[in-house]
């Protein structure tokens, strides 16, 4: 019996700039596509009134960017698993901004072309509810509170002491007033 069938491998060998022109490759996709990508997403998240940084966090995103698109819980999971179920939802998310669809499928395949898009865009998808970070921005900018100050007003005298500008008695001195310097009864 010949055994040398079952214990022969076949190996290919990658020459190192074959693997080199890959790393590139993976490289240039990253810096171009991904980072531009979040920073997009991140931006986006914070004109809708959401924090950004779920931009960087897998999965969660996708539950972020389903609520800001008006569907729910159950369109994110599935997002999650479906592929085509998340472009569906990157599509209704990007459509929640004022942007017309040359800047949708811009975000969606030219990220880094969207980030100079996104200093124009504004939150239409309805009033951004307040979260824990503080009241929601509208169009990705709050006003500072205008608080009114009060009107001040002349603290009342309380009972038993001296009006202002009359010396204040020290109780470890004896009463100058009265004879022999103790108060009478």
């Amino acid at each position: 019996m010949d055994d040398t069938y079952y214990t022969t491998t076949t190996t290919t060998q990658v020459s190192p700039e074959t693997q080199a022109a890959i790393g590139i490759v993976y490289l240039v996709l990253f810096v171009f596509f991904a980072i531009p990508s979040i920073i997009a997403t991140w931006q986006l998240y914070k004109k809708a009134g959401k924090p950004g940084w779920p931009a960087i966090v897998p999965f969660y995103n996708t539950i972020v960017m389903s609520d800001i698109a008006k569907l729910g819980i159950g369109w994110a999971i599935a997002a999650i698993f479906v592929p085509f179920v998340g472009i569906y939802v990157l599509v209704k998310f990007v459509q929640q901004y004022d942007w017309g669809m040359g800047k949708i499928l811009a975000y969606i395949f030219l990220p880094i072309v969207a980030l100079f898009m996104l200093k124009n865009v504004n939150y239409k998808g309805g009033a951004p509810e307040a979260t824990a970070y503080g009241p929601a921005p509208v169009n990705g900018y709050q006003q500072p509170q205008q608080t009114a100050s009060p009107q001040y007003t002349q603290p009342t005298q309380p009972v038993g002491t001296p009006a202002p500008g009359q010396p204040v008695q020290d109780v470890n001195q004896p009463n100058q007033n009265t004879p022999g310097g103790y108060p009478q009864a």
